[in-house]
């Protein structure tokens, strides 16, 4: 029961730091240290503040930006064009995802945020983003396009499109976001 206060006091403090009510929770069993997400509220009022004009935003936390994309794509029933050498990625997890397998754009992404943004504003929001802590390697790594309606798109650093496997050679096609 201690800890369970601990925690609450801790939720509670955090909530109020962030000027938000906490409405429902998601737990995780991690080190200390090694699961700490970002408070994105300052960050995504610096977005707000540069243009009302944000189409929607979305956590890539479950299924990473691959997932997070589709998903949106899917939904909106627009396609997406995405450029693989504007995907901010650390060194740290491109070797990790390497050593393990995995692929980096279907990792959870924790403390970070997709913003799909009208054209006019876009370079304004980036440069704002880049302003913030949290948002110093932000990107544009798209665009969203009338061709190819729910399907994502990424032209690979080998220089193929992602979403024809047959003209990509070797590991690029692990790149497909489907």
């Amino acid at each position: 029961m201690e800890d369970l206060e601990t925690i609450t006091h801790s939720m509670k403090e955090a909530c109020e730091k962030a000027g938000v009510l906490l409405v429902t929770g998601d737990t995780k069993v991690v080190e200390r240290g090694k699961g700490d997400s970002a408070a994105l509220h300052t960050l995504v009022d610096g977005i707000l503040s540069v243009t009302k004009d944000v189409h929607c935003m979305r956590d890539p936390t479950r299924g990473g930006l691959a997932s997070a994309l589709n998903e949106l794509a899917t939904a909106s029933r627009v396609g997406m064009n995405l450029r693989e050498v504007n995907i901010p990625t650390s060194e740290e997890v491109e070797g990790a995802c390497e050593i393990l397998g995995l692929d980096p754009l279907a990792v959870a992404n924790e403390g970070k945020l997709v913003a799909i943004v009208a054209p006019s504003g876009a370079d304004e929001v980036l440069a704002g983003m880049r302003s913030h802590p949290l948002g110093r390697r932000a990107r544009i790594i798209g665009e969203v396009v009338e061709e190819h309606s729910g399907t994502v798109v990424m032209e690979t650093t080998v220089g193929g499109d992602a979403d024809r496997p047959d003209a990509l050679g070797g590991t690029a096609a692990t790149h497909l976001l489907r």
